[in-house]
């Protein structure tokens, strides 16, 4: 009911740029000469700061005060109970957060209530993460669960759906298999116009993702073209996708259910593949926890499953092979299983297949083992050699306007290299010494998004020694063999100049001398090798409290990279 005035002023702004005001509305117009102002003023940073300060506090109070021997809850000690509590729990404090930080920067509305029912959610989460730690020995697997489970559920809600690389595609993709088309004859779909519509680069605030969340979904539709992944790749995002269709529920209501489907499967298969790997436990779950993969696990792209399966594809096979007892034939099964699914993936990450020729060496195995161990991995290899054939005749009646207006041609690229053999070294060469830099920021996670989220590299440089600490924090128990780690040296400089080759082919301009379009993160299945070899059992640091310097150095590294992602979406 009061009436202000104010005077305006940005030392920042240039003559050409214009400071905006937000409000309420009145009678459905905005007022040239009057606008209404309501609630209290209060900062997102304070909300955000002052949520975290509380949630520190209150964890060291929480953790001080339990007595394992005076309190105790029988059901909380099982994972099966616990975990799903924790998971839920973690959900509703993130979105009440998300609440919060919508209205007060939208509505300039802080609500008391809301906040309190914010913390009374946060204390919870606390109270969960510091019983499991008091009360239990907690396993490195476990350890990574409870820290990636909330850090993971604020990037799944914080980063706008469509705002991961390449997401409107994948989405499109996703939405095809979900309607039933399982064949790819074309490189183009029809999904919702809804979506295309709303979508990156269009869709870049929190206010204009609210009403979509609320939109009923539409049955018309527009074409887009999507990726050449199988269902596997999408299969969590799929029965997501389909769920909100099928309850008819707001295609981005749906596009939620896809993410979280996704990040749930990415937990599953972080927590088997660290429980799994017998040398670099504590480093897989590190590395599990990068800003730039947690951000990929969120999504409902096909590399979200892609880096998961390859990492417990790894962990699986030296699991195999450092198992002191004879293979079961379950275990069997699961291994060829798992090497046929690897050929359906990327294709650049086929030759990670070839660890299978590491079980040659084992010495528990019979010939017979062996030969069908050999057998499976060549036809693998065969049927990887196969689709990628297949989606090379795929009807192209939608093409990249990047490929259309360079004139990008894969046989003429190849050609100009039969007739220049040499050049590809000087391509690579030249390529590392320009963008080396680049590969190493994109792989931890400088550049999320669409490469349109910049974080600021001082912000990751704790995460980037933390990494290169992990493998001497724990003391290892046994040491991987000579041939082991020829072979992981090997297939990492294999798929690095691989994925290279593939990009120099497919979006790098005829002749030239650099590879364009490659980004770290398309190395994350791989950089974990080259870091197992520094794993060893006589290069142990003795850390006396390793969980407790990793909890830190993540949670500040994840709050300073979240907080930019929600500024940048404000």
């Amino acid at each position: 009911g009061k009436e202000y005035h104010y005077v305006l002023a940005c030392n920042e702004c240039s003559k050409n740029e214009k400071l905006a005001i937000y409000g309420e509305q009145v009678a459905n117009s905005f007022s040239q000469s009057s606008m209404v102002l309501s609630g209290t003023s209060i900062s997102t940073e304070k909300v955000i700061f002052v949520s975290f300060l509380l949630l520190i506090v209150s964890a060291i109070l929480i953790y001080s005060v339990i007595d394992k021997e005076k309190f105790s809850c029988s059901f909380l000690h099982k994972n099966i109970y616990f975990i799903p509590i924790y998971f839920l729990i973690s959900l509703a404090a993130v979105c009440f957060l998300y609440l919060e930080i919508y209205n007060v920067q939208y509505y300039f509305n802080f609500s008391l209530k809301k906040f309190v029912v914010l913390l009374v959610f946060l204390e919870t989460l606390i109270f969960l993460l510091s019983y499991k730690i008091k009360t239990n020995k907690i396993t490195i697997e476990q350890f990574f669960l409870l820290m990636a489970i909330p850090i993971g559920l604020c990037y799944l809600i914080f980063v706008i759906p469509t705002n991961v690389a390449d997401e409107n595609v994948h989405y499109a993709t996703v939405y095809k298999f979900s309607q039933g088309e399982f064949f790819f004859t074309k490189n183009f779909t029809e999904y919702p116009k809804q979506v295309a519509e709303n979508s990156y680069p269009n869709l870049k605030t929190y206010q204009q993702l609210s009403p979509l969340l609320h939109l009923k979904a539409s049955s018309e539709k527009t074409k887009i073209s999507i990726s050449e992944y199988n269902i596997t790749s999408y299969l969590p995002a799929v029965v997501g996708i389909s769920l909100g269709n099928i309850s008819h529920l707001p295609h981005y209501i749906g596009f939620y259910l896809g993410r979280i489907l996704t990040f749930i499967s990415f937990l599953a298969l972080g927590y088997f593949s660290i429980r799994l790997i017998p040398i670099g436990k504590l480093l897989t779950c590190i590395y599990l926890m990068s800003p730039m993969f947690l951000h990929q696990a969120i999504s409902v792209s096909a590399d979200a499953m892609i880096n998961s399966i390859c990492i417990f594809y790894i962990a699986y096979v030296f699991y195999l092979l450092h198992k002191q007892t004879k293979m079961e034939k379950k275990e069997k099964y699961c291994l060829y299983i798992l090497m046929f699914l690897m050929a359906t993936l990327k294709y650049v990450y086929i030759p990670l297949i070839l660890f299978s020729l590491l079980f040659l060496f084992k010495k528990n195995l019979s010939k017979k083992e062996k030969v069908i161990i050999f057998l499976v991995t060549v036809v693998a290899g065969l049927t990887c050699i196969f689709l990628f054939l297949l989606h090379s005749y795929v009807p192209r009646e939608i093409e990249s306007s990047y490929i259309s207006e360079n004139n990008i041609s894969l046989s003429q690229q190849l050609q100009y290299l039969i007739q220049n053999p040499t050049k590809i070294f000087y391509v690579f060469q030249k390529t590392y010494a320009q963008k080396g830099d680049f590969y190493i920021e994109t792989f931890l996670g400088t550049n999320l998004g669409s490469l349109n989220i910049n974080i600021s590299r001082h912000i990751l440089y704790p995460y980037l020694i933390l990494l290169f600490f992990a493998p001497f924090m724990i003391e290892e128990k046994k040491n991987y063999t000579l041939i082991e780690k020829v072979f992981m040296g090997v297939i990492a400089i294999f798929i690095f100049y691989l994925t290279l080759l593939a990009m120099y082919l497919t979006w790098t301009i005829v002749g030239e001398s650099i590879v364009e379009g490659v980004q770290g993160r398309y190395f994350l299945p791989i950089m974990i090798l080259p870091l197992l070899l520094l794993c060893d059992k006589d290069k142990y640091l003795k850390f006396k409290h390793p969980y407790l310097v990793c909890s830190i150095v993540l949670c500040l590294v994840h709050y300073n990279v979240i907080a930019t992602i929600i500024n940048y979406f404000i």
